[in-house]
C-alpha cells in the first residue's frame, strides 16, 4: 500500500498536470492494484491445474475473484467520479486529458485506441500517459515508444516470464509428485 500512495503522492504534487491533481489518486493506484494483481494470481493458480489436469487452486482463485470484483467496482467508480468532476467543473485543463484519453485532442489521437482497448479490458495506462497531455503550455504530442524502451519492457516480460516458467515447473513437479504419491 504504501508504494502506491507514495507514488500518488509524487504524481498529484505535479503542479501543471490537472489529471493527477486528485484527492483520490492515491485509493485509485490502490484500487487498480487490488484489480490488477489478484487477477494475474487467478491465472497463476489455474495454470497448474489445466496443465497437469489436477484440481487444485480453485477456491483461492474464487476468493481472489471476490476481491477483483470489488476493487474493479471501486476502480470504476473513482474513475467515474473523476469525469464527472472534469466535466461537471468545465475547467478546459481539467477536461482536456480525458478528452485526450478518449476522442483525441487537437489532431492527436494516438491513445484513444489504447485507452478504449484498456477500458474494454478493465485496466488502463491512461492514468501515466495522459496525464502528460496536453503540457502544462498546452501542447499535445504523440508519444511514441523508442527502441531502448522497447527492449527495456521486452526484457521486464521475459525476465519475468522466465521467473514464471521455472516457478510453474517447480510447483507442477512438487503438486505431481503429491499426486502420484496419494494415488499409491
Amino acid at each position: 500500500m504504501s508504494i502506491h500512495t507514495v507514488t500518488a503522492f509524487h504524481y498529484s504534487g505535479l503542479l501543471g498536470r490537472p489529471l493527477w491533481m486528485s484527492a483520490i489518486l492515491a485509493p485509485r493506484f490502490l484500487a487498480s492494484a487490488f484489480e490488477s494483481a489478484p487477477a494475474l494470481l487467478i491465472l497463476l493458480c489455474l495454470l497448474p491445474g489445466r496443465v497437469t489436469g489436477a484440481k487444485f487452486g480453485r477456491e483461492p482463485a474464487r476468493k481472489l475473484a471476490v476481491i477483483v470484483t470489488y476493487a474493479t467496482v471501486i476502480n470504476v467508480f473513482f474513475v467515474l467520479m473523476e469525469l464527472f468532476t472534469a466535466f461537471y467543473s468545465n475547467l478546459p485543463e481539467h477536461a482536456a486529458p480525458f478528452r485526450c484519453m478518449f476522442t483525441g485532442l487537437d489532431g492527436h489521437g494516438g491513445l484513444t485506441p489504447w485507452m478504449w482497448t484498456s477500458m474494454a479490458l478493465d485496466k488502463g495506462i491512461g492514468l501515466t500517459f495522459a496525464g502528460f497531455e496536453p503540457s502544462p503550455p498546452g501542447a499535445v504530442t504523440d508519444y511514441a515508444q523508442s527502441l531502448p524502451e522497447a527492449l527495456i519492457s521486452l526484457g521486464a516480460w521475459v525476465v519475468g516470464l522466465l521467473n514464471l516458467t521455472v516457478l510453474g515447473k517447480i510447483v507442477v513437479s512438487v503438486r505431481g509428485n503429491a499426486v502420484v504419491e496419494a494415488a499409491r
